[in-house]
Protein backbone atom coordinates (compact mmCIF):
# COMPACT_ATOMS: atom_id res chain seq x y z
CA UNK A 1 0.00 0.00 0.00
CA UNK A 2 2.87 2.32 0.87
CA UNK A 3 3.47 2.68 -2.96
CA UNK A 4 0.01 3.78 -3.76
CA UNK A 5 0.55 6.99 -3.32
CA UNK A 6 -2.95 9.67 -1.97
CA UNK A 7 -3.57 12.29 -4.17
CA UNK A 8 -4.04 16.11 -3.11
CA UNK A 9 -7.18 18.25 -3.88
CA UNK A 10 -4.96 20.64 -6.11
CA UNK A 11 -3.42 17.04 -7.83
CA UNK A 12 -7.21 16.46 -9.16
CA UNK A 13 -8.00 19.83 -10.41
CA UNK A 14 -8.55 19.12 -13.90
CA UNK A 15 -8.73 15.90 -13.22
CA UNK A 16 -8.64 14.40 -17.24
CA UNK A 17 -12.78 13.87 -18.13
CA UNK A 18 -11.61 12.62 -21.98
CA UNK A 19 -12.07 8.98 -20.56
CA UNK A 20 -15.65 7.88 -21.81
CA UNK A 21 -15.50 4.75 -19.86
CA UNK A 22 -14.79 6.68 -16.59
CA UNK A 23 -17.45 9.45 -17.45
CA UNK A 24 -20.09 6.88 -18.35
CA UNK A 25 -19.49 5.18 -14.83
CA UNK A 26 -19.21 8.42 -12.87
CA UNK A 27 -22.72 9.29 -14.63
CA UNK A 28 -24.32 5.76 -13.48
CA UNK A 29 -22.82 6.34 -9.65
CA UNK A 30 -24.68 9.67 -9.91
CA UNK A 31 -27.91 8.16 -11.03
CA UNK A 32 -27.71 5.54 -8.70
CA UNK A 33 -27.38 8.30 -5.71
CA UNK A 34 -30.60 9.44 -7.14
CA UNK A 35 -32.13 6.41 -7.11
CA UNK A 36 -31.04 6.28 -3.56
CA UNK A 37 -32.10 9.66 -2.58
CA UNK A 38 -35.34 8.67 -4.46
CA UNK A 39 -35.76 5.58 -2.23
CA UNK A 40 -35.59 8.52 0.72
CA UNK A 41 -37.86 11.15 -0.13
CA UNK A 42 -40.14 8.36 -1.43
CA UNK A 43 -40.43 5.97 1.67
CA UNK A 44 -43.53 6.07 2.57
CA UNK A 45 -45.27 4.76 -0.17
CA UNK A 46 -42.13 2.70 -1.18
CA UNK A 47 -42.59 0.55 1.86
CA UNK A 48 -46.63 0.52 1.28
CA UNK A 49 -46.39 -0.69 -1.86
CA UNK A 50 -43.91 -3.40 -1.17
CA UNK A 51 -45.59 -4.46 2.02
CA UNK A 52 -48.53 -4.85 -0.70
CA UNK A 53 -46.64 -7.46 -2.63
CA UNK A 54 -45.32 -9.08 -0.01
CA UNK A 55 -41.47 -8.26 -0.12
CA UNK A 56 -41.61 -5.19 2.71
CA UNK A 57 -38.08 -5.86 3.31
CA UNK A 58 -36.68 -5.45 -0.40
CA UNK A 59 -36.34 -2.01 0.28
CA UNK A 60 -33.06 -2.77 2.48
CA UNK A 61 -31.36 -3.54 -0.59
CA UNK A 62 -30.94 0.26 -1.64
CA UNK A 63 -27.70 -0.27 0.96
CA UNK A 64 -26.02 -1.97 -1.16
CA UNK A 65 -26.08 0.96 -3.54
CA UNK A 66 -24.17 3.22 -1.27
CA UNK A 67 -21.63 -0.14 -0.45
CA UNK A 68 -21.17 -0.80 -3.95
CA UNK A 69 -20.37 2.96 -5.01
CA UNK A 70 -17.72 2.81 -1.91
CA UNK A 71 -15.91 -0.51 -2.79
CA UNK A 72 -16.48 0.35 -6.70
CA UNK A 73 -13.79 4.01 -6.25
CA UNK A 74 -11.64 2.35 -3.33
CA UNK A 75 -11.51 -0.61 -6.50
CA UNK A 76 -10.93 2.13 -9.11
CA UNK A 77 -8.71 4.37 -7.23
CA UNK A 78 -6.23 1.60 -5.82
CA UNK A 79 -5.91 -0.84 -9.33
CA UNK A 80 -6.98 1.54 -12.65
CA UNK A 81 -5.23 4.94 -10.81
CA UNK A 82 -2.74 3.40 -8.67
CA UNK A 83 -3.67 6.32 -5.93
CA UNK A 84 -5.80 5.97 -2.72
CA UNK A 85 -8.65 9.15 -2.33
CA UNK A 86 -7.64 10.87 0.78
CA UNK A 87 -12.02 11.35 1.61
CA UNK A 88 -11.99 7.48 1.06
CA UNK A 89 -8.81 6.83 3.67
CA UNK A 90 -10.37 9.18 5.86
CA UNK A 91 -13.78 7.74 6.22
CA UNK A 92 -12.22 4.38 6.24
CA UNK A 93 -9.42 5.28 9.12
CA UNK A 94 -12.14 7.28 11.32
CA UNK A 95 -14.61 4.87 11.58
CA UNK A 96 -12.54 1.40 11.28
CA UNK A 97 -10.91 3.31 14.64
CA UNK A 98 -14.36 3.91 16.57
CA UNK A 99 -15.56 0.52 15.73
CA UNK A 100 -12.54 -1.08 16.82
CA UNK A 101 -12.90 0.74 19.92
CA UNK A 102 -16.59 -0.25 20.15
CA UNK A 103 -15.87 -3.76 19.89
CA UNK A 104 -13.13 -3.63 22.42
CA UNK A 105 -15.60 -2.28 24.91
CA UNK A 106 -17.31 -5.26 24.22
CA UNK A 107 -20.38 -4.43 22.58
CA UNK A 108 -22.00 -7.03 20.36
CA UNK A 109 -20.92 -7.36 16.70
CA UNK A 110 -24.17 -6.67 14.87
CA UNK A 111 -24.68 -3.11 17.15
CA UNK A 112 -21.19 -1.95 15.89
CA UNK A 113 -22.26 -3.22 12.12
CA UNK A 114 -25.47 -1.00 12.60
CA UNK A 115 -23.38 1.65 13.91
CA UNK A 116 -21.51 1.66 10.62
CA UNK A 117 -24.23 0.99 8.71
CA UNK A 118 -25.24 4.46 10.06
CA UNK A 119 -21.99 6.13 9.21
CA UNK A 120 -21.55 4.56 5.66
CA UNK A 121 -24.22 7.16 4.14
CA UNK A 122 -21.60 10.36 5.53
CA UNK A 123 -18.61 8.39 3.73
CA UNK A 124 -21.09 7.59 0.48
CA UNK A 125 -21.34 11.32 0.59
CA UNK A 126 -18.30 12.21 1.01
CA UNK A 127 -17.08 9.72 -1.63
CA UNK A 128 -19.45 11.08 -3.89
CA UNK A 129 -18.24 14.67 -3.53
CA UNK A 130 -15.66 14.30 -6.40
CA UNK A 131 -18.20 13.52 -8.55
CA UNK A 132 -21.28 15.89 -7.76
CA UNK A 133 -18.96 18.87 -7.65
CA UNK A 134 -18.21 19.19 -11.22
CA UNK A 135 -21.85 18.71 -11.95
CA UNK A 136 -22.75 20.79 -9.33
CA UNK A 137 -25.51 22.61 -11.39
CA UNK A 138 -27.38 19.48 -12.46
CA UNK A 139 -27.10 18.81 -8.67
CA UNK A 140 -29.11 21.35 -7.84
CA UNK A 141 -31.62 20.79 -10.60
CA UNK A 142 -31.82 17.68 -8.64
CA UNK A 143 -32.76 19.18 -5.30
CA UNK A 144 -34.86 21.43 -6.77
CA UNK A 145 -36.96 18.74 -8.40
CA UNK A 146 -36.88 16.76 -4.94
CA UNK A 147 -38.01 20.05 -3.43
CA UNK A 148 -40.95 20.20 -5.52
CA UNK A 149 -42.20 16.39 -4.89
CA UNK A 150 -41.35 16.92 -1.31
CA UNK A 151 -43.48 19.77 -1.20
CA UNK A 152 -46.24 18.58 -3.14
CA UNK A 153 -46.13 15.51 -0.79
CA UNK A 154 -46.88 17.32 2.78
CA UNK A 155 -49.37 19.59 1.00
CA UNK A 156 -51.55 16.29 0.05
CA UNK A 157 -51.29 14.91 3.43
CA UNK A 158 -52.71 18.24 4.75
CA UNK A 159 -55.47 18.24 1.89
CA UNK A 160 -56.44 14.37 2.31
CA UNK A 161 -55.68 14.48 6.37
CA UNK A 162 -54.37 10.63 6.01
CA UNK A 163 -52.82 8.97 3.33
CA UNK A 164 -53.22 5.28 2.73
CA UNK A 165 -49.46 4.48 4.15
CA UNK A 166 -49.82 6.23 7.69
CA UNK A 167 -49.44 4.08 10.25
CA UNK A 168 -49.57 0.79 8.56
CA UNK A 169 -47.23 -2.23 10.58
CA UNK A 170 -45.43 -4.90 9.39
CA UNK A 171 -42.63 -7.69 11.59
CA UNK A 172 -39.28 -7.74 9.94
CA UNK A 173 -36.48 -10.37 10.86
CA UNK A 174 -35.84 -8.26 14.02
CA UNK A 175 -39.00 -5.87 15.51
CA UNK A 176 -42.30 -4.49 14.26
CA UNK A 177 -41.63 -1.52 11.72
CA UNK A 178 -44.37 1.18 10.30
CA UNK A 179 -44.48 1.53 6.55
CA UNK A 180 -45.08 5.87 8.00
CA UNK A 181 -44.79 6.85 11.83
CA UNK A 182 -48.48 8.36 12.72
CA UNK A 183 -48.33 10.74 15.69
CA UNK A 184 -49.15 13.58 17.03
CA UNK A 185 -47.78 16.44 18.93
CA UNK A 186 -50.28 18.30 21.42
CA UNK A 187 -53.41 17.18 19.14
CA UNK A 188 -51.71 18.31 16.03
CA UNK A 189 -51.26 16.12 13.70
CA UNK A 190 -47.52 15.39 12.61
CA UNK A 191 -47.81 15.47 8.52
CA UNK A 192 -45.14 12.54 6.98
CA UNK A 193 -46.11 13.66 3.37
CA UNK A 194 -44.10 10.86 1.11
CA UNK A 195 -41.61 10.79 3.17
CA UNK A 196 -41.27 8.18 6.35
CA UNK A 197 -41.73 10.53 9.43
CA UNK A 198 -42.60 13.65 9.54
CA UNK A 199 -39.16 14.96 10.63
CA UNK A 200 -37.93 13.59 8.15
CA UNK A 201 -40.12 15.35 5.60
CA UNK A 202 -38.79 18.54 7.51
CA UNK A 203 -35.57 17.70 6.70
CA UNK A 204 -35.47 17.02 3.27
CA UNK A 205 -37.35 20.04 2.91
CA UNK A 206 -35.25 22.29 4.38
CA UNK A 207 -31.97 20.92 2.37
CA UNK A 208 -33.52 20.80 -0.79
CA UNK A 209 -35.23 24.20 0.09
CA UNK A 210 -31.89 25.77 1.07
CA UNK A 211 -30.50 24.24 -2.63
CA UNK A 212 -33.48 25.28 -4.00
CA UNK A 213 -32.34 29.21 -2.93
CA UNK A 214 -28.79 28.69 -3.90
CA UNK A 215 -30.00 27.31 -7.34
CA UNK A 216 -32.49 30.76 -7.98
CA UNK A 217 -30.43 33.87 -8.62
CA UNK A 218 -33.25 36.39 -7.90
CA UNK A 219 -33.96 37.54 -4.36
CA UNK A 220 -37.55 37.19 -5.19
CA UNK A 221 -37.48 33.92 -6.21
CA UNK A 222 -35.60 33.16 -3.28
CA UNK A 223 -37.66 34.13 -1.07
CA UNK A 224 -40.82 32.71 -1.79
CA UNK A 225 -38.99 29.58 -1.71
CA UNK A 226 -38.31 30.28 2.13
CA UNK A 227 -41.79 31.17 2.68
CA UNK A 228 -43.37 28.11 1.01
CA UNK A 229 -40.76 25.93 2.56
CA UNK A 230 -41.78 27.65 6.36
CA UNK A 231 -45.07 27.08 5.49
CA UNK A 232 -44.43 23.11 4.44
CA UNK A 233 -41.90 22.49 8.14
CA UNK A 234 -44.70 24.23 10.11
CA UNK A 235 -47.14 21.49 8.76
CA UNK A 236 -44.78 18.99 10.02
CA UNK A 237 -44.54 20.83 13.19
CA UNK A 238 -40.77 19.98 13.17
CA UNK A 239 -39.65 23.12 15.30
CA UNK A 240 -36.29 22.68 15.33
CA UNK A 241 -35.81 22.63 11.82
CA UNK A 242 -37.78 25.21 11.68
CA UNK A 243 -35.63 27.85 13.34
CA UNK A 244 -33.07 26.24 11.84
CA UNK A 245 -34.32 27.32 8.26
CA UNK A 246 -35.16 30.72 9.11
CA UNK A 247 -31.49 31.39 9.97
CA UNK A 248 -30.17 29.64 6.73
CA UNK A 249 -33.24 32.05 4.75
CA UNK A 250 -32.05 34.92 6.57
CA UNK A 251 -28.19 34.00 5.34
CA UNK A 252 -29.30 32.83 1.65
CA UNK A 253 -31.70 36.18 1.39
CA UNK A 254 -28.74 38.86 2.72
CA UNK A 255 -27.21 38.90 -0.65
CA UNK A 256 -26.51 36.16 -3.98
CA UNK A 257 -22.82 34.76 -4.32
CA UNK A 258 -19.94 35.50 -2.49
CA UNK A 259 -21.69 38.39 -0.41
CA UNK A 260 -24.05 36.09 0.52
CA UNK A 261 -22.00 33.38 1.67
CA UNK A 262 -18.83 35.49 3.17
CA UNK A 263 -22.36 36.47 6.23
CA UNK A 264 -23.38 33.11 5.76
CA UNK A 265 -19.43 32.63 7.33
CA UNK A 266 -19.94 34.78 10.06
CA UNK A 267 -24.04 33.22 10.92
CA UNK A 268 -21.87 29.74 10.71
CA UNK A 269 -19.24 30.80 13.04
CA UNK A 270 -22.22 32.07 15.34
CA UNK A 271 -24.69 28.94 14.99
CA UNK A 272 -21.71 26.52 15.84
CA UNK A 273 -20.83 28.27 19.26
CA UNK A 274 -24.32 28.42 20.01
CA UNK A 275 -24.65 24.62 19.41
CA UNK A 276 -21.62 23.79 21.40
CA UNK A 277 -22.50 26.14 24.29
CA UNK A 278 -26.06 25.63 25.04
CA UNK A 279 -26.04 21.84 25.58
CA UNK A 280 -22.59 22.13 28.00
CA UNK A 281 -24.51 25.04 30.01
CA UNK A 282 -27.53 22.59 30.45
CA UNK A 283 -25.67 20.18 31.83
CA UNK A 284 -23.37 22.64 34.06
CA UNK A 285 -26.47 24.01 35.48
CA UNK A 286 -28.31 20.36 36.01
CA UNK A 287 -31.34 21.27 35.33
CA UNK A 288 -32.76 17.65 36.35
CA UNK A 289 -36.03 17.44 38.01
CA UNK A 290 -39.76 18.66 37.19
CA UNK A 291 -40.39 21.06 35.02
CA UNK A 292 -41.78 24.52 35.85
CA UNK A 293 -45.51 24.97 36.85
CA UNK A 294 -46.27 27.99 34.48
CA UNK A 295 -43.75 26.42 31.60
CA UNK A 296 -45.98 26.30 28.08
CA UNK A 297 -46.70 23.03 26.80
CA UNK A 298 -45.17 23.72 23.06
CA UNK A 299 -41.54 24.07 25.26
CA UNK A 300 -42.27 20.58 27.57
CA UNK A 301 -40.08 18.20 25.27
CA UNK A 302 -37.52 20.86 25.05
CA UNK A 303 -37.14 20.90 28.59
CA UNK A 304 -37.52 16.79 28.84
CA UNK A 305 -35.03 16.49 26.46
CA UNK A 306 -32.60 19.18 28.41
CA UNK A 307 -33.34 17.99 31.75
CA UNK A 308 -33.04 14.56 31.45
CA UNK A 309 -31.98 12.88 27.67
CA UNK A 310 -29.07 14.84 27.81
CA UNK A 311 -27.60 13.95 30.61
CA UNK A 312 -28.46 10.24 30.39
CA UNK A 313 -26.52 10.52 26.74
CA UNK A 314 -23.57 11.33 28.97
CA UNK A 315 -23.95 8.94 31.55
CA UNK A 316 -23.32 5.89 28.43
CA UNK A 317 -19.73 7.28 29.17
CA UNK A 318 -17.26 5.50 31.24
CA UNK A 319 -14.94 6.87 33.89
CA UNK A 320 -11.06 7.38 32.68
CA UNK A 321 -9.96 6.21 29.17
CA UNK A 322 -13.01 4.95 28.16
CA UNK A 323 -14.40 8.42 28.45
CA UNK A 324 -11.76 9.84 26.45
CA UNK A 325 -12.07 7.04 23.62
CA UNK A 326 -15.74 7.42 23.80
CA UNK A 327 -18.09 4.21 23.18
CA UNK A 328 -17.18 3.52 20.04
CA UNK A 329 -19.46 3.58 16.78
CA UNK A 330 -22.64 1.94 17.37
CA UNK A 331 -22.69 2.78 21.32
CA UNK A 332 -25.53 5.22 20.99
CA UNK A 333 -29.04 5.81 19.32
CA UNK A 334 -30.81 3.47 17.42
CA UNK A 335 -27.86 0.75 17.44
CA UNK A 336 -28.46 -0.09 21.23
CA UNK A 337 -31.80 -1.55 20.20
CA UNK A 338 -30.19 -4.53 18.59
CA UNK A 339 -27.45 -5.08 21.43
CA UNK A 340 -27.49 -6.74 24.82
CA UNK A 341 -28.75 -3.86 26.53
CA UNK A 342 -32.07 -2.25 24.41
CA UNK A 343 -32.76 -0.97 27.82
CA UNK A 344 -30.04 1.36 28.10
CA UNK A 345 -31.32 2.65 24.52
CA UNK A 346 -30.66 6.90 24.36
CA UNK A 347 -31.35 9.24 22.03
CA UNK A 348 -29.28 11.90 22.48
CA UNK A 349 -31.13 14.55 20.65
CA UNK A 350 -28.31 16.42 20.20
CA UNK A 351 -25.61 16.27 17.53
CA UNK A 352 -22.34 17.23 19.71
CA UNK A 353 -23.76 14.83 22.32
CA UNK A 354 -24.10 12.43 19.81
CA UNK A 355 -20.62 12.93 18.81
CA UNK A 356 -18.78 13.41 21.81
CA UNK A 357 -20.27 9.60 23.60
CA UNK A 358 -19.48 8.32 20.01
CA UNK A 359 -16.20 9.47 19.64
CA UNK A 360 -14.53 10.85 22.72
CA UNK A 361 -12.56 14.07 22.40
CA UNK A 362 -12.10 13.29 18.75
CA UNK A 363 -16.02 14.09 18.42
CA UNK A 364 -15.20 17.78 19.70
CA UNK A 365 -12.78 17.88 15.98
CA UNK A 366 -15.09 15.95 14.50
CA UNK A 367 -18.19 18.97 15.24
CA UNK A 368 -15.88 21.51 14.89
CA UNK A 369 -14.57 20.92 11.28
CA UNK A 370 -17.47 22.43 9.28
CA UNK A 371 -17.08 25.21 11.13
CA UNK A 372 -13.44 25.69 11.10
CA UNK A 373 -13.33 24.82 7.18
CA UNK A 374 -15.93 27.31 5.97
CA UNK A 375 -13.13 30.11 5.30
CA UNK A 376 -11.04 27.95 3.42
CA UNK A 377 -14.24 26.56 1.03
CA UNK A 378 -15.37 29.98 0.49
CA UNK A 379 -12.38 31.32 -1.07
CA UNK A 380 -11.32 27.64 -3.28
CA UNK A 381 -14.82 26.87 -4.23
CA UNK A 382 -17.20 28.40 -6.80
CA UNK A 383 -20.25 31.01 -5.47
CA UNK A 384 -22.81 28.30 -5.81
CA UNK A 385 -20.47 25.37 -3.79
CA UNK A 386 -20.00 28.04 -1.01
CA UNK A 387 -23.82 29.25 -0.45
CA UNK A 388 -24.74 25.85 -0.30
CA UNK A 389 -21.84 24.38 2.04
CA UNK A 390 -22.59 27.44 4.62
CA UNK A 391 -26.58 26.67 4.48
CA UNK A 392 -26.23 23.45 5.03
CA UNK A 393 -23.73 23.64 7.75
CA UNK A 394 -25.77 26.24 9.20
CA UNK A 395 -28.78 23.33 9.05
CA UNK A 396 -26.65 20.88 10.46
CA UNK A 397 -25.31 23.16 13.32
CA UNK A 398 -28.58 24.29 14.19
CA UNK A 399 -31.12 21.49 13.73
CA UNK A 400 -28.52 19.48 15.68
CA UNK A 401 -29.08 21.21 18.92
CA UNK A 402 -32.41 19.16 18.87
CA UNK A 403 -31.28 15.68 17.02
CA UNK A 404 -28.57 13.35 16.04
CA UNK A 405 -28.85 14.44 12.16
CA UNK A 406 -26.55 11.33 11.19
CA UNK A 407 -28.81 9.09 11.82
CA UNK A 408 -30.91 10.02 8.85
CA UNK A 409 -29.80 8.72 5.54
CA UNK A 410 -30.61 11.65 3.64
CA UNK A 411 -28.95 14.64 6.30
CA UNK A 412 -26.25 12.16 6.73
CA UNK A 413 -25.32 12.05 2.66
CA UNK A 414 -25.54 15.61 3.17
CA UNK A 415 -23.42 16.31 5.98
CA UNK A 416 -20.75 13.67 3.89
CA UNK A 417 -20.42 16.08 0.99
CA UNK A 418 -20.00 19.20 3.31
CA UNK A 419 -17.34 17.27 4.74
CA UNK A 420 -15.81 16.11 1.90
CA UNK A 421 -15.59 20.08 1.09
CA UNK A 422 -13.87 20.97 4.43
CA UNK A 423 -11.41 17.68 4.08
CA UNK A 424 -10.66 18.85 0.33
CA UNK A 425 -10.24 22.44 1.28
CA UNK A 426 -7.80 22.15 3.99
CA UNK A 427 -5.25 21.16 1.63
CA UNK A 428 -2.85 23.81 0.54
CA UNK A 429 -0.27 22.02 -1.59
CA UNK A 430 -1.03 24.04 -4.65
CA UNK A 431 -2.79 26.94 -5.55
CA UNK A 432 -5.59 25.67 -8.54
CA UNK A 433 -9.38 26.58 -7.87
CA UNK A 434 -12.24 24.69 -9.59
CA UNK A 435 -13.87 25.89 -12.57
CA UNK A 436 -16.56 28.33 -10.97
CA UNK A 437 -20.08 28.27 -12.09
Amino acid sequence: MSSIPVRSHSDLVGWPTDDPARERSDRALCFLLCVYLATLVLEGPLRYGLLLVGAPNALYVRDLIALGTLGFLLTRGVVVDRWLDPLLAWSAAIFGLHAAIALMRGLPVFQVLFGLKIFMSVAYGMAMWRLIQPRFQSALMVAAVVYVITLCGIALNLFLEQLPWEGIEYQNAFTTVATTREWSAHGVRRLPGFARASYGAAMILGITGALAMVWLEKRSHRALIAVLTLLGISATTTKGMLLAFAVVAAALLVGAGRRGARSGHRMVTAMCALSFMLPSLVLLLNLSGSAPRDLPPLLMSAWERVSSVWPEALMLLSNGVAAILGTGVGGIGTPQLYGEAPHQYVSPDNLLLFAVVTFGLLGVLYYLLPAMATSRVLKRESDRVGESYTALVLLAYGYGIATPIVQDSFFAISLGCCLGVALLSSDSTGDAVPPRL
